[in-house]
């Protein structure tokens, strides 16, 4: 039952970070992230909009997307060009200001070095080089964003984000029993080791 219900409310991120012509959408990115923030672990909003976020790791996991404006993900963290650069540029990262700004937020400074705690290692500043050297090719557009899910598809439904919760939940029940068995194993091994 609480896989249904997570999979039901799944249907309001995507709404939300859509940015679907619906009035609540409206009305909780201007009242809460109007700032070009993002929700990530600032839970704002009412009781029910905080529900919600929690299923953001889930939402943004069975998730991919394509660069519109760049206003709904997360720069460094979210996986919106590949292996995300929090990842992909490690020492880099280690210099960063705000490590929850969007996509948007950053393609459209002027002055990137803004970001960062300077000055940069060696090792960071060779980083650095290499994303702007990639983000050269990267135009963003006026246009929304665009949310992708595994299911090849850019529409969430519920019978398709419970196929997903019940999968990645089975298997995370099995990897479970698995990881137990082991462990039983191995300290039954131990015992019958210091008994002899």
């Amino acid at each position: 039952m609480q896989i249904q219900n997570e999979s039901l409310l799944l249907k309001h991120l995507h709404k939300f970070f859509n940015k679907c012509d619906i009035p609540w959408v409206q009305l909780i990115w201007n009242s809460h992230y109007n700032n070009e923030t993002i929700p990530v672990n600032n839970r704002n909003g009412s009781f029910r909009w905080r529900d919600i976020l929690k299923l953001l790791d889930s939402f943004k996991g069975m998730a991919s997307f394509t660069i519109g404006d760049g206003s709904t993900f997360l720069f460094w963290s979210d996986v919106w060009h590949g292996v995300p650069f929090n990842v992909q540029w490690p020492h880099l990262f280690s210099f960063v200001k705000d490590a929850n700004t969007s996509v948007q937020n950053f393609l459209d400074a002027d002055d990137k070095y803004k970001f960062f705690h300077v000055p940069l290692s060696i090792e960071a500043h060779d980083q650095y080089q290499q994303m702007i050297t990639e983000l050269q090719n990267i135009q963003p557009s006026h246009n929304k964003d665009i949310w992708n899910y595994i299911w090849g598809s850019s529409l969430v439904t519920s019978n398709k984000a419970y196929t997903f919760f019940g999968f990645y939940t089975s298997f995370t029940y099995i990897q479970m029993a698995m990881e137990f068995e082991l462990s039983f194993k191995k300290e039954s091994f131990l015992l019958a080791c210091f008994k002899r």
